[in-house]
């Protein structure tokens, strides 16, 4: 029987590009872009409506519902989706710069939804991307990831059973209350029901705004503990770490005593590690996660995207029974 040929797909998904201003300041290009106003906020009930005819994964223990849901044609609540991302990504710099972020992908991919019943609203959301079933689907050929990285021959075994993630995000106003950890939930409901996917994958943002000694700290770090060398992507514009920069970025040691200096670093600097590094690193055992390739976003706030895989057969035990029951 002919081997899949998972790699290479052949679509190009349509780019849309926002005015750009260079302002040019002692030999240094700096990008500017315009900001779309963003749309009005969708009718509390209409969305209500909408989410209410999808399935619900569960509950979480202070109420809050886990929706799946999929959508073939532009509806209130993927609007409402759309402007909340759009608001969540503009408060850490980053974002698509219009009206509201939905692209093409959002009609084909899934999306884990938690919902707050009482206030009627969306409190954050995952995009998901289950490979076998896009790979059957007459009409699709292509991955969000694809767009920022390109995928070579040996990432074709993670591609057979894989999930993307992407597009994260909790709106403001729920940040700080657990809503990340309760889609991971969700996540963990979907994979029951989708036991044949092993990997998860996809892109992890690191807000272009941070400064540059922060980017580099935070890439050479992830870099040096979790890159398996087994090439399985390639950038398509990749980030560089800086020569003046090279002297700090010694990592690659003891993982735990580097993490903190990592983290006193950034303090130093008035940051923290970013919050889905630091998830995705501590959800397996060693050689369970990789950081495998960086990229920069222009189309996003110039975003840095680390390339992200975990085996979930490397979960640690109580990461496996806190988001899976088992």
């Amino acid at each position: 029987m002919a081997q899949l040929k998972l790699s290479g797909f052949q679509l190009k998904p349509r780019k849309i590009s926002l005015p750009r201003v260079q302002l040019f300041r002692k030999g240094k290009v700096i990008q500017l872009r315009f900001l779309q106003k963003l749309i009005e906020p969708q009718p509390n009930d209409v969305i209500a409506g909408e989410i209410g005819a999808f399935p619900c994964l569960g509950k979480t223990r202070d109420g809050k519902q886990i929706y799946l849901c999929q959508f073939s044609s532009q509806t209130a609540l993927l609007k409402e989706l759309g402007r909340l991302r759009e608001v969540a990504f503009r408060a850490v710099g980053e974002g698509s710069g219009k009206s509201y972020d939905i692209d093409q992908f959002d009609f084909y991919y899934e999306h884990l939804i938690l919902w707050d019943e009482r206030q009627q609203e969306i409190v954050g959301a995952y995009r998901l991307g289950n490979v076998q079933k896009l790979l059957k689907r007459s009409e699709y050929s292509r991955l969000y990831t694809e767009t920022l990285f390109q995928f070579n021959p040996s990432f074709d075994e993670v591609l057979s059973s894989g999930l993307e993630l992407g597009r994260s995000f909790v709106q403001p106003k729920y940040w700080g209350n657990r809503s990340l950890d309760y889609l991971w939930y969700g996540i963990g409901a979907y994979l029951k029901y989708n036991p044949d996917i092993r990997y998860l994958f996809g892109p992890v943002s690191i807000s272009g705004q941070l400064p540059g000694r922060a980017k580099a700290l935070i890439v050479s770090f992830y870099a040096s503990h979790f890159d398996n060398g087994q090439n399985w992507v390639s950038p398509k514009n990749a980030y560089k770490i800086p020569k003046k920069y090279h002297e700090i970025c010694h990592f690659g040691a003891d993982y735990r005593e580097e993490f903190k200096q990592l983290q006193e670093r950034l303090k130093r600097l008035r940051l923290t590690v970013p919050t889905l590094y630091k998830q995705y690193a501590e959800v397996a055992e060693v050689g369970g996660v990789t950081f495998c390739a960086f990229n920069i976003d222009v189309d996003f706030g110039y975003c840095l995207d680390g390339f992200v895989v975990v085996d979930l057969t490397a979960l640690k035990e109580n990461k496996r029974k806190r988001y899976l029951g088992e």
